[in-house]
């Protein structure tokens, strides 16, 4: 995507996922960076960051800090999370980026106050049955890695807000999908998706729909029913055209068709005055239909 429409798209809507405010350093719990130094205190330890320290293996001892709500193993290069993870029942944010990881300990579904997973760049193909258990989960990243469809064990997870499986090699969103009832952002560009479930439109509380850059040659109407929808991205496709539908979204704010093989543009389109950013770049659209277009929607920034 247009490094310059991400800009904008930041400026016009704010995530609701961006970092917490930082509290006053009195009152931040102590950061230790490795087992080691964090073992001798390993009663009170809540934040453990070994980044970057070169790690190929866990000892089985990161399981036995009873306290520990954040830990951060990101850019080392380990393949497998030991067993003994699922020992910390209070965990709350896992960082496993940039590792080596082929798979998932059984016991991860222990850690039942888990809210944030990130698991970016890595070498994951499955997740294990047991990860179904993470029902406080709300935060899942799992771009980059060498998934070729959806989790079935994600579906059974309708506490996630924000799923990110961008860059894998997913085929398809499936009905299934009708699982993420509390789901607001879905992010699966870079991907090889054909199809995608009428289902979607159940998604009520989506106000994020990423999949640019797949394979799409058509979109459901059932899109038309995310009436919270804010952002909706599906440039570099196969698309030749789209469904009436945009009536139906009061709240679209940015929609990005930019490289389809779309010729005509749908009434319902020239009707969203609320658009601020519309980006038809590459597509064969003639232009007296953006003429038009400009001339019914004066406010919103549109690209071409």
């Amino acid at each position: 995507m247009d490094l310059r429409l991400v800009t904008v798209l930041m400026v016009l809507i704010g995530s609701q996922f961006s970092p917490k405010a930082q509290r006053p350093a009195s009152t931040q719990p102590k950061v230790y960076y490795t087992i080691s130094s964090a073992y001798s205190n390993r009663n009170q330890v809540m934040i453990l960051n070994l980044r970057g320290s070169r790690l190929t293996s866990l000892d089985d001892s990161i399981g036995r800090f009873p306290q520990l709500k954040v830990l951060n193993i990101m850019k080392n290069q380990l393949r497998v999370l030991p067993e003994s993870i699922g020992g910390l029942t209070n965990l709350q944010e896992m960082i496993a980026d940039q590792n080596q990881l082929i798979n998932l300990p059984n016991s991860i579904g222990k850690l039942r106050k888990l809210k944030e997973l990130h698991l970016k760049k890595n070498k994951l193909t499955k997740l294990p049955l047991t990860f179904q258990q993470l029902q406080k989960l709300i935060v899942l990243e799992m771009s980059n890695n060498e998934l070729k469809q959806v989790p079935e064990v994600l579906f059974k997870i309708n506490s996630l807000q924000r799923l990110v499986l961008s860059a894998n090699q997913i085929t398809a969103l499936p009905s299934a999908v009708v699982g993420w009832s509390q789901l607001k952002e879905l992010h699966v560009s870079n991907n090889k998706i054909t199809t995608v479930s009428n289902e979607i439109g159940k998604l009520k509380q989506l106000e994020v729909l990423v999949i640019d850059n797949n394979l799409l040659e058509e979109l459901p109407d059932d899109i038309g029913e995310l009436t919270k929808l804010k952002i909706l991205i599906i440039n570099h496709n196969q698309l030749q055209s789209l469904p009436d539908i945009f009536n139906r979204l009061p709240l679209l704010e940015s929609l990005i068709i930019s490289n389809n093989q779309i010729k005509q543009l749908p009434p319902s389109l020239f009707s969203c005055k609320q658009l601020k950013l519309l980006a038809l770049m590459g597509n064969p659209i003639a232009i007296e239909d953006i003429a038009k277009l400009k001339e019914a929607l004066p406010k919103t920034d549109i690209r071409h």
